[in-house]
């Protein structure tokens, strides 16, 4: 089962010009461009970020942060697995997705056989609010 709480480190993306955008592959195309060039405000922009808390912002920015500049050989869009985990409890919190997801987008890496670490996927979480394509991001369950 694949959790919430590993794509909550990393989610968001939209269009970034006048208009709506679906959650389409032109959304998946925009957002490995702007988390291979390291673009954070571009993310911070287009997070779906209502009621998230400072913890949970500061947590996604250190994530995004290990994925920055890491070369990308493909990012796809699908429709969202029902096994997916959309809430989760941590340190006596609950927190659940921000957005009610549609698509899971998945970034994949190019891999060097050389590192010790390697990232090879990152999967996050996708969805519509008000016409526009959002990531979704960790919140608080109040």
């Amino acid at each position: 089962m694949k959790y919430f709480l590993g794509a909550s480190m990393i989610f968001l993306a939209s269009c970034n010009e006048v208009g709506a955008m679906d959650c389409d592959q032109r959304f998946a195309d925009d957002y490995s461009t702007a988390l291979s060039s390291g673009n954070l405000e571009w993310f911070m922009d287009n997070y779906y970020l209502e009621g998230v808390d400072e913890t949970r912002l500061n947590s996604l920015k250190r994530i995004l942060n290990l994925y920055f500049g890491h070369a990308i050989s493909r990012a796809e869009i699908g429709d969202f697995p029902v096994d997916f985990r959309t809430e989760y409890e941590r340190g006596g919190v609950k927190y659940r997705m921000s957005l009610v997801p549609t698509k899971l987008l998945t970034v994949h890496f190019v891999v060097d056989p050389d590192a010790l670490n390697v990232i090879t996927a990152s999967s996050v979480p996708v969805g519509m609010v008000n016409g526009r394509c959002y990531v979704a991001a960790a919140r608080v369950d109040p």
